[in-house]
């Protein structure tokens, strides 16, 4: 590979709700075969540009897709200096015409489709997070999911609430990124403006934003 290709590739990182998550958007092809996961070297099969990531340190989880490559980490080292050497293993390894991970690589995960997504969260919601939440005389909509994305409509005494911000945080996401990893992000749609105590600046939409 030459230097110039490698610098010629875009990344876009985008910080996810769970905020140790990143998913990192290339100009370059990742992964033809959908969608991988790798959660230690030993699954990383034979590719070198995902046995690099594990080596760096605090990077717990690797998924990929046909753009994109999403990073759980674990200790306390800001996503700007990790990030700055997830990019440069991503450009040192690129090659024309050639994806990041070769189809052989590593196993294709099960093609879990928005449809199965939206039957767990609904019975998630259902059976764990709605009884949790009963107490404070709130309770959880289930409005869609979209290309892994989950989108949740709050209401009763959580719409517009001045705890719901923590309620989504620490508790709802928390236990629909645990329960389903198959999760991309999770958006609040509600109309926080219409609640009985409206605290949400209008248009913020991410948890936790």
């Amino acid at each position: 590979m030459s230097e110039s290709f490698g610098e010629s590739i875009t990344i876009q990182g985008q910080l996810m709700a769970q905020k140790n998550v990143c998913k990192f958007t290339i100009s370059h092809p990742v992964y033809m075969r959908g969608r991988a996961y790798c959660s230690s070297a030993a699954m990383a099969g034979s590719s070198a540009l995902l046995q690099a990531l594990f080596e760096l340190e605090g990077v717990r989880q690797v998924m990929v897709t046909e753009h994109s490559l999403t990073v759980e980490k674990l200790g306390d080292e800001p996503w700007p200096k990790l990030g700055k050497k997830i990019g440069a293993l991503i450009r040192s390894h690129a090659k024309p015409e050639e994806p990041l991970i070769a189809d052989d690589e590593v196993h294709p995960a099960p093609n879990v489709r928005d449809g199965e997504i939206q039957r767990q969260v609904y019975d998630l919601i259902k059976a764990e997070i709605n009884p949790q939440i009963a107490s404070h005389g709130g309770f959880v909509d289930l409005d869609r999911v979209t290309n892994g994305v989950v989108y949740l409509r709050m209401g009763g005494g959580c719409q517009g609430c001045s705890a719901a911000s923590l309620t989504l945080k620490m508790g709802i996401e928390r236990t629909i990124y645990t329960n389903i990893p198959e999760v991309n992000d999770i958006v609040d749609v509600t109309n926080h403006d219409a609640g009985s105590n409206p605290y949400y600046t209008s248009g913020t939409g991410h948890y936790g934003s």
